[in-house]
């Protein structure tokens, strides 16, 4: 195949899923401010089993928070990572996000819930 050459007969198979979204609160204002998708400060990714990374973009950010999504196929083991090297994560009991991260698999055909995180403080 060349460049500008057109083929037929490709198919290209996509998985289905749904968008996961995932709620940062930040009651003492920890996160850094930014204009764009990524905060290289504080990421969040998910990641397969064969170790490939994804990263979650920031949607909306206020004062004291941002919601990230992404979307994730059905029926498939991830981890999802909060990459911070300053930053505590806390999960929705209050507990440190571990280094290896939370579970995440969505069931086939189901509407994911919000991840709750909190910033908890700072290392």
């Amino acid at each position: 195949m060349t460049a500008g050459q057109t083929t037929g007969g490709v198919n290209i198979v996509m998985a289905t899923g749904a968008v996961l979204h995932i709620n940062v609160d930040d009651p003492l204002t920890l996160l850094s401010p930014v204009s764009g998708p990524v905060d290289l400060n504080m990421e969040i990714h998910l990641v397969t089993a064969r170790g490939l990374h994804y990263s979650a973009l920031i949607q909306s950010r206020t004062p004291t928070g941002r919601e990230y999504a992404i979307t994730v196929p059905f029926s498939a083991a991830l981890a999802l990572r909060i990459l911070r090297a300053h930053l505590i994560v806390n999960n929705q009991p209050g507990t440190p996000v571990p280094t290896a991260g939370l579970a995440v698999n969505l069931p086939s055909g189901g509407t994911p819930q919000t991840i709750q995180l909190t910033v908890g403080g700072t290392k």
